[in-house]
Parts: structure tokens; C-alpha cells; sequence
């Protein structure tokens, strides 16, 4: 007959580094290296006389006494033995009459044990009486243990047999006959064995037939999944075992507000749901879910190769969020992490135990942790922005800025900061400077005028303790040639927690430089005649936050002498000089938010031959136009054509003579009166 393994195939042991113990001890490795070893000292073994379901045959009752109804232990090589029906004294193969079937156990003593391969724990051999006459079919039960240095475990059996075909179950009918099966279950899931204090379990692997009753030390081929022979002969088994590890997995539920600190009472007893999708055959995790408070722990053994799935649901209220959930070994080194490492994965909350037990770098226990914050509306930030030089401050065409931004979490910290900083206002008059870019968190970087800061989570302080400011610099060259613009640069920040305080600082840098414009008496657009004097003036200002020096202004006057003649300067020429039509102001100095004006005139001509008047005057390098502007324009009133000359008229000259005697008559009168 065969026997049947109802057992779970075998699963891996650890390959850890581990010092010998001696002969019940492991002679361990390194992972990596050789599989490690599993040494015993001895292996006993015996067997529970056989029961029956039914009164089918004569058989000797379980004595009262539990121990008189075992048999003895036998050691490497002896064999244990019980029969099924009578009291028996003979050797199996002179079997009574009254004996039905006999039993026999083996046990082995293996010399090396290899992680995860089977190897030969024992020798089962079935004798069956070809006397008696099997009546109906039959069910019967034994017990088997094994003491493994000292550690007893327990595996229960169960015996079928059949008289014939014409009353065999059709999956054991055969040509020959019924056939008898014979089945280990598996050893009990609290059936555990420690060795150098690693838990370990023995499990069935399988059984093999021998057909000369000597059993290989290792399985040759496929093992067996029954063990079956036909009714009326004796046959041999081999059974083969290995040993599976055992982690522990322990979940614990820990709360805290986003400080770090103590939650309030109020809310301290709150449950977390947790759900267990488990496929495991033996950790008898509860489910489908389960509940645990803070401090609160669940811890069972792992006893499979297959999948734990364990997931957290945060209570209703909103205020809950899950920080993070972490595992680590029984060194506290971590595991899980991100990514799958050691059979265990960690993803938004999940908990993944996948083959665990498979792999030999399972650890010995897997101690995993949810952190839940309750939100007490202590987050949020601050942000602030320096400049050196300062905001306000001198710069100079090439000088270098060096910026800094701050930001400073509130007592719960803050999440997903993402600072902006705006460089339009910058960057089209000055350069970044390479490599000036220097987060003391995340990353920085420039996409076209805007500066992204990747901060990410800040963490919060307690009372008593100061807060963490982070920073980041960079710096920039102002270019060559740039005068009298504004420097302006603000920063915005993204984030789920509100901002308090200043929310968008900026900083504002002023380069030297002065600003101008011209005005006119009459005003431009105003029509211009012969003889009309026009009065030009200058208008400067200082914009910057320093004196200004060598400041110059040109007005090429050509334009204007075309048909107007130099007055003159009106009041204190301020420096300025008429070189041909050209006339140069220039100003030594101008102070700090100082104006000046220069003011001249011309005088338009009696005779002249254009319709309009422009003159436009010109800022020099530091200097720049501003409204209403450096130009000025008048219109020119058109000038009446003279009479043409002509000959003497006769007519004319003799009748002014007639008129001669007549004038002088008058005179005399009256010089009279």
C-alpha cells in the first residue's frame, strides 16, 4: 500500500550567520555562502496502538493506563511497532490469525540536515495478515511522535482498508484488489522546535516507495503524494521530513500628534481598523479584519510560504493620517522599506508578507509598526527671503547678489513644501551664477525665470525645543553695461498647510542711475511763429540709494538751429557746454534721490523752411528716459511771401510833387495858432 502526505511541502530554513552550538545547535554560515546545517544529537521515535471506528475485529481496547498504550521509544535503527487487532507476540512476519495488520516505525538519526532539502526521518513498513478475512471496509487512526533532542512532537495517521473491489471506494479499486492507503497529517501548527533560540517546525515533505525496504537518505525523483499497495501484502515507505522556519509577525499601532507628541486624551483610545487577506494555512490571522488601539499589538507565527496581506483604515473623523509604517527585524534593523526586501513590502499602508518563509534571508521575527498623526492644527510655515547686499542695498553693473530663502515649520511641522522663487525680474538683467545653487534640504533647480525648491515634509518641535529653519542660497552677476533698472525678485510657496505671516517676500535692488525727461515753454505741439523764444528744460533725478557721479546728457540741437537762433543758458548753465550744435550737460555729482534742471532758449528765426521744430535729448550710460519723455516737438506757423520789387512809376513821383505846396500850406497854419 502507499502512503498519503496531506502535509504542506516543506519550506526553506534561514541562511544566517550563526555560531555552532554544538551537536543540537546549528553550524551556521554566512548568507550567501554554504546552506546552512541542522545537527541532532538523536532521534526516537514510537507509535499509539491502532483504534478503530467499528467493532470489526477483535482488538486489544487503549489501556487505562495512557502509557502502557504506546510503545516504547526506539532509537536510530530499532523499530517501533503496534498492531491492528489483537495482542500480538510473534514477529510480524508470523503474524496470528488474530492479528490483522501490524505497523512499524523507524526512525532515523540524519547525519546533516540542509536547509530547505527533505531528508530521511523514518522507515514505515505495513505487514498485513494474508490469514484473516477481511470483512467490511474500514477506517482506523494511530498516533505517531518523535523526540528530536528532547522535543516531542506529534503526527496523527490514518489507516484505510478495503476487502475487495466489489466493496472499495472507486479511487482505490485496482486490478488487483482494493487497495489499502495509508496517510500522515501534518504535525500540529503549535508543534515547534528551538534550536540556538530560532523557532522551527517539522513538517512532512513526502513519502517514497521502497520496494527492498531500504531507504535512500535523500528522495530519489518525485515524492509521492499517497503511499498505496494492494490488500494482503507488506511493503515499505520512507518518510522524509525537513524543517520549516517560524518567524513571529507582530503589529503594533502607535499615535502622535504632528509634533511627535502625545495625542490628547481625548482621542487616545482610538481604534484603527485593520483588515487580513491571508492565505497562510497555519498563522490563523484574524480576519477578515481586526482592530487595535495605540500600544496595542497582534503577534502570530508565520507557518507558510505563501501570502499575508494586511492593509490599515484610519478612523472617520478626518483628523487621522497614517505617517508611516515601518518593520524591522529582531535586531531592529529595518526591513520592507519601499521595496520588497526579505519577502516583506511596504506601499501606502500595505503590509505584504509574500513566500516569506521561502527565503533565506527571512528574518526571525518582522516587527511592524503604523504611525497615525492626529491633525490638531498645529502645521504650517513661514518663509522669508535676504539679499546680501540687503534689500535696498548698492549694486554695481558685475557685482554678484547672493540670495537666501528661509523656511521655518510651525509646532506640527509642515508637508510637501514647494518653494517658488520668481527671477523674471532678474535674470533679464542679471546671470546665475553656476553652480551658486545650494538647498540644505531636497533640490533646486531653474526652469526658465522660476526656481523650484523641493523641500518636502518638515518636521515639527515640542515645547522647549527650537524649530528647524531651511535654507537655500544661490547667486547672481549682475551684467555689464545694465543702469538705472530695478532688481526685483519675490517667492511663493506650495503647500497643503496654511503660510503665517509674509507669505510672498520679495527683495528690490536699485543700480545707479538717474532718470530724465524735457519740457518746453510753449508746451510741445504748440505752433511756433517768427521772433517766438522757446524755453527748453532738463529735468534729472538721482533714482538709486547712492550719489551718482559722471552723469552726462546730450542734445544734438541741429534740428533746432535750423530755424532758431541760441538764446542762451537761463539761470546757472549747471556745467553744461554748447559745442557747435551739440550741447553736453554733464554732473559731477548727484545725490541720493537728488534733481537738477538745465534750462536754455532759442529764438525762431524771421525767415526759416520747415513745418516743425523736434530736438530730443539723450541719457548718457547711467541714465535712462522717463515720462513724459526726452523729446519734444513744435509745430511752425507758415511765413507770408514778400511783394516782388518793381521799376519807378512817373505817375507816382509827379503826384507826390503836386502834393508838396499843399503839406507845407498846412504847416504854416498851424504854426500860426
Amino acid at each position: 500500500m502507499k502512503l498519503g502526505n496531506k502535509s504542506r511541502i516543506g519550506l526553506a530554513v534561514a541562511s544566517l550567520l550563526i555560531v555552532s552550538v554544538g551537536v543540537d545547535g546549528w553550524v551556521g554560515s554566512l548568507a550567501g555562502a554554504a546552506p546552512a546545517t541542522l545537527s541532532f544529537g538523536s532521534v526516537e521515535a514510537r507509535l499509539h496502538r491502532l483504534s478503530n471506528e467499528a467493532d470489526q475485529y477483535r482488538f486489544v481496547a487503549p489501556a487505562a493506563d495512557p502509557v502502557a498504550d504506546w510503545t516504547d521509544w526506539v532509537a536510530d535503527g530499532a523499530e517501533a511497532r503496534v498492531a491492528h487487532g489483537a495482542e500480538w507476540t510473534t514477529a510480524p512476519t508470523e503474524l496470528d490469525t488474530d492479528i490483522q495488520s501490524v505497523i512499524g516505525l523507524t526512525p532515523y538519526t540524519p547525519t546533516t540536515v540542509i536547509e530547505g532539502e527533505p531528508f530521511l526521518l523514518a522507515k514505515l513498513t505495513h505487514y498485513n495478515n494474508p490469514i484473516v478475512a477481511i470483512g467490511t471496509n474500514k477506517h482506523s487512526s494511530t498516533t505517531a511522535e518523535f523526540n528530536i533532542d528532547g522535543q516531542i512532537l506529534s503526527m496523527s495517521a490514518d489507516l484505510w482498508e478495503t476487502p475487495s473491489n466489489a466493496n472499495c471506494p472507486a479511487e482505490l479499486q485496482h486490478p488487483d484488489g482494493c487497495l489499502d492507503v495509508f496517510s500522515f497529517d501534518d504535525i500540529p501548527a503549535d508543534g515547534e522546535i528551538t534550536f540556538d533560540g530560532k523557532r522551527f517546525k517539522l513538517v512532512l515533505d513526502g513519502f517514497r516507495i521502497s520496494e527492498t525496504g531500504t531507504c535512500p537518505v535523500k528522495p530519489e525523483g518525485e515524492l509521492t503524494e499517497t503511499f498505496i499497495t494492494v490488500e494482503n501484502t507488506s511493503t515499505y515507505g520512507c518518510l522524509y521530513a525537513q524543517f520549516e522556519k517560524v518567524p513571529r509577525l507582530t503589529i503594533s499601532v502607535n499615535t502622535q500628534l504632528p509634533n511627535g507628541a502625545p495625542v490628547p486624551a481625548a482621542v487616545a483610545n482610538a481604534e484603527f481598523s485593520l483588515t487580513s487577506d491571508s492565505e497562510l494555512a497555519y498563522s490563523n490571522w484574524p480576519g477578515p479584519g481586526f482592530t487595535l488601539q495605540a500600544g496595542q499589538t497582534e503577534a502570530h507565527d508565520l507557518y507558510s510560504a505563501e501570502k499575508l496581506v494586511v492593509s490599515e483604515y484610519l478612523p472617520a473623523d478626518g483628523k487621522w493620517e497614517l505617517l508611516k509604517l515601518e518593520c524591522v527585524d529582531e535586531n531592529g534593523a529595518p526591513i520592507g522599506a519601499d521595496e520588497s526586501g526579505n519577502g516583506v513590502t511596504i506601499n501606502n499602508g500595505k503590509l505584504t508578507i509574500d513566500n516569506v518563509i521561502d527565503m533565506a534571508t527571512t528574518p526571525d521575527e518582522i516587527n511592524c509598526t503604523y504611525t497615525n498623526v492626529y491633525d490638531d492644527g498645529s502645521r504650517g510655515y513661514s518663509v522669508a527671503k535676504t539679499a546680501d547686499p540687503a534689500t535696498g542695498g548698492k549694486i554695481l553693473p558685475g557685482d554678484v547678489v547672493t540670495y537666501t530663502v528661509q523656511v521655518t515649520p510651525a509646532a506640527g511641522g509642515a508637508r510637501d513644501v514647494v518653494v517658488h522663487d520668481d527671477l523674471s525680474g532678474v535674470l533679464d538683467k542679471a546671470e546665475l551664477v553656476a553652480g551658486s545653487i545650494n538647498p540644505s534640504v531636497g533640490d533646486a533647480s531653474v526652469v526658465g525665470t522660476d526656481l523650484t525648491w523641493n523641500v518636502g515634509d518638515i518636521a515639527g518641535y515640542q515645547a522647549g525645543e527650537q524649530p528647524t529653519t531651511l535654507t537655500l542660497t544661490y547667486q547672481v552677476k549682475i551684467a555689464e553695461g545694465v543702469w538705472a533698472k530695478q532688481v526685483h525678485n519675490a517667492v511663493a510657496v506650495d503647500s497643503p498647510d496654511p503660510c503665517l505671516g509674509d507669505c510672498e517676500p520679495s527683495t528690490d535692488h536699485r543700480l545707479p542711475g538717474f532718470r530724465l525727461y524735457q519740457t518746453s515753454d510753449p508746451a510741445p505741439g504748440s505752433t511756433l511763429k517768427p521772433g517766438d523764444i522757446v524755453t527748453y528744460t532738463m529735468h534729472t533725478r538721482n533714482i538709486a540709494p547712492v550719489g551718482l557721479t559722471d552723469g552726462i546728457v546730450t542734445d544734438d540741437l541741429g534740428p533746432i538751429f535750423d530755424v532758431a537762433d541760441w538764446v542762451g543758458f537761463v539761470g546757472d548753465s549747471q556745467g553744461a557746454t554748447l559745442d557747435g550744435n551739440m550741447l553736453n550737460w554733464k554732473f559731477d555729482t548727484l545725490p541720493v534721490n537728488g534733481e537738477k534742471e538745465l534750462r536754455y532758449q532759442v529764438r525762431i528765426r524771421a525767415d526759416y523752411n520747415a513745418t516743425s521744430m523736434p530736438n530730443l535729448a539723450v541719457a548718457g550710460e547711467q541714465g535712462e528716459c522717463e515720462p513724459p519723455g526726452c523729446a519734444t516737438n513744435h509745430k511752425l506757423a507758415p511765413i507770408r511771401p514778400k511783394m516782388p520789387e518793381t521799376g519807378a512809376d512817373p505817375g507816382q513821383d509827379g503826384a507826390a510833387l503836386l502834393w508838396l505846396p499843399v503839406v507845407a500850406l498846412a504847416f504854416a497854419l498851424r504854426k500860426r495858432r
